[in-house]
């Protein structure tokens, strides 16, 4: 006859708690060229944006290790960002940049001199810039047209779009061997969205959009931008009250 009794769980739990916080001053612009093509100006003069997803992770591998060889770089900088724009009824194209004020800090994320406990080189590369986009579809497409027989699986009065977005991301680099002046690496960086989405006369729709998302390249979260290689599937959507 055998028998067993429970087991115990005496592990220590590792909680991870991700805080992002990004605020900011934002001031906007459109000129109508035409009756339907318009210019537009974006700007943010000043802005912070901070992460601790990530640090999360080091904090704990650290505790967890008998040697500290785990770098814990929390993320925070205040940043300007500027957006071209060109819209038509069917196409949007953008271009824009963000870039670090350098202030009380070096970049991305504290110099060593700041906090003596993280051994980091500040970042030298501080702008990333974008290009991007979109096609829209018509919400009234000719009768007998591959739109209108397409529009026929949609929900009434909903028309796709397509987004690409492309960014030269920096690759944070927390030990650069070259040197603090040296420049981090970058990646291309590609964000794709397709869905459906209300017409904007159309106000009493909930559901005001629905895509799936698809990005490839540098993460872009936090301290987790060491990773080249990352890639993202997702979907959303926009509702109206």
């Amino acid at each position: 006859m055998s028998g067993s009794r429970p087991q115990e769980f005496k592990d220590q739990s590792n909680p991870l708690i991700n805080i992002d916080l990004s605020l900011g001053l934002m001031l906007k612009f459109q000129y109508a060229l035409t009756t339907n093509r318009h210019l537009g100006l974006r700007f943010v003069p000043l802005g912070h944006e901070s992460s601790t997803l990530g640090t999360g992770y080091a904090e704990s591998a650290q505790r967890r290790q008998s040697r500290a060889g785990f770098t814990v770089a929390p993320v925070s900088y205040e940043y300007w960002e500027y957006g071209v724009s060109f819209d038509t009824p069917r196409f949007t194209a953008r271009h824009g940049g963000i870039g670090i004020w350098s202030g009380g800090r070096t970049g991305f994320y504290a110099p060593v001199a700041k906090v003596p406990r993280l051994p980091i080189t500040p970042s030298a590369s501080n702008y990333e810039p974008s290009i991007g986009l979109e096609y829209r579809a018509s919400h009234n497409p000719d009768p007998g047209s591959w739109g209108s027989r397409f529009l026929e699986i949609l929900p009434e009065s909903y028309a796709p779009f397509l987004s690409v977005d492309l960014r030269h991301r920096i690759i944070f680099d927390f030990h650069k061997t070259g040197g603090p002046e040296a420049p981090e690496e970058r990646r291309l960086s590609i964000n794709f969205l397709a869905g459906f989405r209300a017409p904007v006369s159309n106000r009493f729709r909930v559901l005001r959009e629905a895509y799936v998302r698809i990005y490839h390249g540098v993460n872009p979260y936090g301290q987790l931008r060491t990773e080249q290689e990352y890639t993202l599937f997702g979907f959303g959507f926009n509702i109206g009250l």
